[in-house]
C-alpha cells in the first residue's frame, strides 16, 4: 500500500472535524476539490454506503449540538438544515424526536445569560437587551418578550 491519494487525505480532513451532510460533501467534491460529476458520484456512493455519509444522523447531530450545547430556535436551526441541504423530511422528523422546544431553549439561554447580565444592566435595559439577544439566536420578537418577562417576573 503506498500514500492515500492528496483527494482522499483532503476529503478525509473535511470528513474528520465534525458529522457532514451528503450535499456539504458534494460541494466540497464540486467546489474545494474540483472533481468531475462521476468521480464525485464514486466518492458519494463509497461514504455513504461505508456509513460515514447520513442525513439522518448528521441531522441528529445538529439538532442536538444546537439545543444542548449552543440553544437555537427550531426556526434557525430549521434554516441552517436546508442551507446544508438537508430533506424537509429529515428535519421535520428529527425535530419531532428531538422532544425539545423554544420555550425550553430560550430558558436554558436565559438562565446562562442573567446572571453576567444583571451585572451590567437593570431594568427596562436589560430587558431589551435580553430580547435582543434571543432574536440574534433566532426567536421572535413576541416569544423572547414574552419569555424574558415570564424569567424576570419569578425573580
Amino acid at each position: 500500500m503506498g500514500r492515500p491519494h492528496p483527494t482522499d487525505r483532503r476529503l478525509d480532513r473535511f470528513l474528520g472535524f465534525r458529522p457532514r451532510s451528503i450535499e456539504e460533501t458534494k460541494d466540497f467534491l464540486e467546489k474545494r476539490l474540483q472533481l468531475s460529476e462521476d468521480e464525485q458520484e464514486k466518492h458519494i456512493t463509497k461514504l455513504i454506503s461505508s456509513g460515514i455519509l447520513d442525513d439522518l444522523a448528521f441531522t441528529r447531530w445538529w439538532v442536538d449540538a444546537r439545543t444542548l450545547k449552543r440553544p437555537r430556535s427550531f426556526f434557525l436551526i430549521k434554516h441552517e438544515l436546508y442551507k446544508k441541504g438537508v430533506s424537509k423530511d429529515i428535519i421535520e422528523k428529527v425535530l419531532k424526536e428531538s422532544g425539545a422546544n423554544d420555550k425550553d431553549t430560550i430558558k436554558a439561554l436565559l438562565e446562562k445569560k442573567i446572571p453576567s447580565f444583571s451585572h451590567k444592566y437593570t431594568g427596562e435595559e436589560m430587558t431589551q437587551k435580553l430580547i435582543v439577544f434571543l432574536m440574534r439566536r433566532g426567536y421572535s420578537y413576541s416569544l423572547s418578550r414574552h419569555a424574558v418577562e415570564d424569567f424576570l417576573s419569578k425573580e
